[in-house]
């Protein structure tokens, strides 16, 4: 590993433009790399382009128009 390659936990969130609890809790559940030394953590950059790359795109769709699910109903 090359220094370059290392940033703490609020650099990982800036990159990612995530809260620094959520960027922790990824380090934390493994979804990017990184170590704890002492009470800090040290992200590898590298891995924070490879989460960026294969997470999923949550939240909600964008509304596109249509009947917000219901079903229209022909009139005789």
């Amino acid at each position: 590993l090359l220094l370059e390659e290392l940033c703490t936990i609020t650099q990982a969130a800036d990159i990612l433009g995530v809260d620094v609890r959520h960027a922790r809790l990824l380090a934390e559940g493994g979804r990017i790399y990184a170590v704890k030394l002492g009470s800090e953590w040290v992200v590898h950059k590298p891995s924070l382009a490879e989460y960026t790359a294969t997470k999923s795109k949550r939240g909600r769709k964008p509304f596109t128009g249509g009947t917000f699910g219901r079903k229209k109903v022909k009139k005789p």
